[in-house]
């Protein structure tokens, strides 16, 4: 299992193709190890200003190649702009506990994307008052991690998660996938709220 972040200046000179030969090295280093699925999400602005997720997944078929795949897939879903810098956050998978899914391939979302209020922490250098002032902003979570949610302990009580995937699904609606990835991707919606 693989996971990262890209962003860097230098890889835009090109059409994000740097960017891209550097992603795609990352994910046929994990397919090495065994990677059977995998995915990025990178976000581009909107026409109203605001920023949007643009997540892009493959699970690798018997005679294809995963890092060529996730590339292909990135290019088809992502408008690489001039003068734009690319991100991209990642991971690549070996289903050990599953099979491997499209529906649990990361990055992960439990929640679309909602409008919310966003204090902007504007303190002052000098002895002024700081300004908090609210502003309306597109809000959006991704998850890519490593690693097993089992448990989530709140007050003292620790929860399983399949309790946790129950009352996740009770408050946001339904997993869209049941992995623990997603609830990861629960728990963070929730708390932002």
């Amino acid at each position: 299992t693989h996971h990262g972040i890209l962003l860097h200046k230098a890889w835009s000179s090109n059409g994000g193709t740097s960017a891209l030969d550097i992603l795609e090295k990352m994910v046929q280093v994990t397919m090495m190890r065994g990677a059977q699925s995998g995915g990025v999400v990178t976000f581009q602005p909107t026409a109203s200003g605001s920023m949007k997720g643009i997540r892009s997944r493959v699970v690798n078929k018997k005679r294809t190649d995963l890092s060529k795949e996730v590339r292909k897939k990135i290019v088809r879903d992502v408008t690489m702009r001039k003068g734009s810098i690319p991100f991209f956050s990642g991971h690549t998978r070996f289903a050990t506990s599953s099979k491997a899914t499209f529906e649990g391939t990361h990055p992960q979302q439990w929640s679309p994307p909602s409008i919310r209020r966003v204090y902007n922490f504007n303190v002052p250098h000098s002895g002024r008052r700081a300004a908090f002032v609210p502003g309306l902003v597109q809000v959006e979570n991704y998850i890519t991690h490593n690693g097993d949610f089992d448990f989530y302990s709140l007050n003292g009580t620790t929860y399983d998660l399949e309790v946790i995937q129950r009352f996740l699904s009770f408050i946001l609606g339904q997993m869209p996938a049941p992995v623990d990835s997603c609830a990861v991707a629960g728990i963070v919606g929730l708390l932002r709220t």
